[in-house]
């Protein structure tokens, strides 16, 4: 395959995975946006809607362990398109639901959760395609910058619902829209979607053997309880239920905070949520290029993680008169925590699922980032309930959790950042030995 070529397949890949990724989270968003409409049409209340984020969260935690595992032992392409084009349906479905002013909120509860689990088998799969498709020495900046695209279908989602509300578009519609995108994106992935490169014209000829049969299981993927054991997988796993917590917390609480406590409008709300998700996507791609740069990731997102904590804090210190100071404390944390949180679980995933402890035959990326995307779901389904239940006593407590939270990921960071960096100077010490060799 000609440079040009590869070049071409690899901007397609690139495009139609995050396109991918981005369509669940402009549907998750608009529904999100959608949620007080939902409410009052449908007579649910908080409690409900919380339910059904909560079921949403823990069947798409448990469905990254078996869809990850899944991905490493057939088609990456064709897990991915299934589950977000049944995940689109799904969205039709309740939106159908709606028009016909159906409201059993057990049956809603019920289809968050087929939700949830469609939607988990595409993070790890596309992860893995990724990996498949672009060289380890850029995955810091590349895939950096791909992993934003859950920030890119939080922006669409929010502006589509807000500007659809605005002109008193019914939710029913808003939430089919996005739904359509999915199911348009997952057709792409069944007819255009490819696992990985071909080398050879042998390989050319295998991968068209397996096009006959969408779902073969002819790889060899490593199990489950293996890749626990690799080499980061336990601290950055524990360190994401610690960030992705720390995200959802932001995203779901903050503005109820804000609300609650300095009576801010939603339209300003709105405005940082944006400036948080955009500082993300910055972030993603230039810490990426920082730790491809450094040839190693735990030093930067020890320090990263780090500095999260006093930013956590500032934000319940803000006078009641100096609101304004939200929005750059906004961006900061977006950089810093919504940074943490794409570069774990894409770039690190791919580093991990290529270890060098692997035998070639084994196939673990989207094992491995099934792995941390579940453990990071499990985490944060855990921590809305305990952030709800402290903010019910006093915002203080709240913040607290979060800022615990914090710091538990560095502390989690802090001994692969070190083993990092006794690597690296063991590097640097073995080139210059070789220097005054010759």
């Amino acid at each position: 395959m000609n440079y040009s070529n590869m070049l071409c397949q690899r901007i397609w890949i690139f495009t139609v995975t995050y396109l991918a990724i981005a369509s669940r989270h402009t549907a998750l968003q608009s529904w999100a946006m959608c949620k007080p409409l939902i409410g009052e049409s449908l007579d649910m209340n908080s409690t409900w809607l919380g339910a059904m984020d909560f079921t949403f969260l823990l069947c798409y935690a448990i469905g990254n362990f078996v869809s990850g595992t899944l991905g490493d032992n057939t088609s990456l392409s064709a897990i991915t398109s299934v589950g977000i084009g049944l995940g689109g349906l799904v969205y039709l479905i309740n939106a159908l639901l709606g028009a016909v002013s159906f409201s059993n909120p057990l049956v809603f509860a019920i289809l968050f959760g087929l939700q949830g689990t469609f939607q988990s088998s595409a993070w790890p799969a596309t992860v893995a395609i990724m990996g498949n498709w672009f060289p380890k020495s850029s995955t810091g900046k590349i895939v950096g910058l791909w992993s934003s695209n859950s920030s890119a279908g939080h922006l669409i989602g929010a502006q589509m619902a807000a500007a659809l509300i605005y002109y008193g578009v019914r939710w029913e519609i808003t939430v089919s829209i996005s739904a359509i995108f999915m199911i348009i994106v997952g057709l792409l992935f069944w007819f255009f979607g490819k696992d990985k490169p071909d080398s050879s014209v042998t390989e050319m000829l295998l991968i068209k053997k397996q096009s006959e049969s969408r779902f073969s299981t002819d790889k060899k993927g490593i199990s489950f309880w293996k890749a626990w054991l690799l080499p980061g997988v336990i601290n950055y796993s524990l360190c994401y239920a610690c960030v992705k917590t720390l995200n959802y917390a932001i995203l779901m609480w903050l503005p109820y905070y804000l609300f609650d406590s300095y009576d801010m409008n939603s339209e300003y709300v709105g405005i940082m949520a944006n400036i948080y998700d955009i500082a993300s996507l910055i972030g993603a791609f230039g810490f990426g290029w920082v730790t491809d740069k450094l040839g190693s990731r735990g030093p930067t997102l020890f320090l990263i993680m780090f500095l999260t904590i006093p930013t956590i804090w500032c934000f319940y210190a803000v006078p009641y008169d100096a609101w304004w100071l939200f929005f750059i404390l906004s961006f900061i944390l977006g950089a810093f925590a919504g940074t943490a949180g794409h570069l774990i679980t894409s770039a690190v995933a791919i580093d991990i699922g290529k270890h060098e402890d692997l035998d070639k035959s084994e196939e673990a990326l989207s094992t491995v980032a099934g792995i941390i995307d579940g453990t990071g779901g499990l985490g944060a389904a855990a921590g809305q309930i305990l952030i709800g239940y402290l903010a019910s006593i006093d915002w203080m407590y709240s913040f607290i959790f979060m800022v615990i939270t914090s710091i538990l990921s560095a502390i989690l960071l802090m001994p692969i950042a070190y083993k990092d960096l006794v690597h690296k100077n063991q590097s640097d010490g073995n080139d210059k030995t070789d220097i005054k060799l010759e």
